[in-house]
């Protein structure tokens, strides 16, 4: 398996065998775990227990200094194991897969931010038909607990036996699997697919191969910095009678946008501060533009946020009633969300003033909404009596005449929106 370098620049790696008495052999199947410095110093850290010395995979640094590592051999019966190695030597077996959780590890484990590392075994959740299993997806923890994310079909459109992960700049992980996916006379069991999975196991198939495209992807996945994601294939492409399953392929898969949470309509008082949030789902930085029905937002005024994720209104009146939504672009494509409506409520108002002797009564409120006007006469101890009500406001202010609000005692007054 390829070495690993180190954070202290050294490597570190596996041997498949270790040799005795001649270059020639005999050998035995007890491999090493070595560390070699760019000086060409090499040093031997642990020989492997024979149970567990079978392809062995490359080694990932874990953030408390070891390296982990798989093994497809070890355990009771033999499903493959995980264990990791200190620099000086100190060696442990952390945990061996069940079959159910996997069985047959290929791949190097892949370390996240959480701490955790992820990676796929190409066996596992067997049955009668297929004792080896179609492959699953798994985390394990540094104390060595394993956690089936997902497993593969046996007939499956997501694909049966994965390769390996890659870590997304989304943080999100990817890979392909070997077969599954589109089958035909010449790839009965499937060309392959291309799959995404978060750290708690939402799993996505994203492309499946075909005879154009390739088949049997046989190598973990590669993100360049234009963020789309690529390959190769051992078979399918380009045919002849010297090789009539193809002669494999080099890929790119481009991710269109994916806007993964649309802005939210919601319903706020005047002079409160509302924000719309889009969430996408991009390898690639993106670009924003807010729109208030259907026109450019600017940054002015009240206004912030309209080139990012978040649009935010401060202070917002019934002038900001709107549908809202966010076209995102970047070199992959263009999204545009869902409208998000705004809706304002502005409290009523009430005034007070004398026409010909009356007490004429003056409230404002949003039309078509209900009202019920107040009075009480002690504001200590109120204990407020409709006055009246006014079903679905026709029109603003609403004017009316209290005929006993100019006589003893006096009236305090008060209009509710129902």
């Amino acid at each position: 398996a390829p070495m690993t370098l180190g954070s202290d620049g050294t490597f570190y790696g596996t041997t498949l065998y270790r040799v005795v008495n001649g270059i020639m052999g005999p050998w035995t199947d007890a491999g090493k775990v070595f560390q070699i410095k760019t000086n060409g110093s090499f040093t031997a850290l642990y020989t492997l227990p024979s149970a567990m010395n079978y392809k062995t995979a490359s080694l990932t640094e874990g953030s408390d200094g070891y390296f982990y590592g798989t093994s497809q051999r070890g355990g009771t019966p033999n499903y493959g194991a995980i264990y990791k190695v200190s620099t000086n030597g100190t060696f442990a077996a952390i945990s061996y897969f069940s079959g159910t959780n996997g069985a047959s590890p290929q791949s190097p484990l892949r370390l996240a931010n959480d701490g955790n590392f992820y990676g796929v075994a190409y066996g596992g959740y067997t049955n009668n038909t297929y004792p080896e299993g179609m492959g699953t997806i798994y985390k394990v923890t540094t104390s060595g607990k394993i956690t089936s994310l997902f497993r593969f079909a046996f007939t499956s459109t997501n694909g049966i036996h994965p390769v390996d992960l890659t870590s997304g700049t989304d943080g999100n992980f990817y890979g392909v699997t070997s077969g599954g996916g589109v089958s035909t006379s010449q790839f009965p069991s499937g060309m392959g697919t291309i799959f995404r999975i978060s750290t708690n196991g939402v799993f996505t198939t994203l492309a499946t191969f075909d005879t154009t495209t390739g088949a049997g992807p046989n190598c973990a996945l590669i993100q360049a910095p234009d963020g789309s994601f690529y390959g190769s294939t051992g078979s399918g492409g380009i045919t002849n009678s010297a090789f009539p399953y193809g002669m494999g392929t080099i890929f790119r898969l481009i991710l269109p946008l994916t806007i993964t949470s649309q802005p939210k309509s919601q319903t706020n008082y005047a002079g409160v501060t509302v924000l719309f949030n889009v969430v996408v789902s991009s390898l690639n930085p993106l670009s924003y533009q807010w729109q208030k029905n259907g026109t450019n937002l600017a940054n002015a005024g009240s206004v912030s946020g309209v080139f990012t994720n978040t649009l935010t209104i401060m202070n917002i009146t019934s002038a900001d009633e709107a549908n809202y939504s966010v076209i995102v672009s970047n070199s992959n494509g263009i999204a545009v969300s869902s409208n998000a409506k705004l809706t304002v409520i502005t409290p009523p108002s009430l005034s007070a003033q004398f026409v010909s002797g009356n007490l004429q009564m003056n409230f404002t409120g949003m039309l078509t909404k209900d009202f019920v006007v107040q009075y009480c006469t002690n504001l200590s101890n109120p204990d407020w009596a409709n006055l009246m009500s006014v079903t679905n406001l026709l029109e603003s202010p609403h004017i009316f005449i209290d005929p006993d609000g100019m006589v003893s005692p006096s009236r305090f007054y008060r209009v509710l929106m129902q």
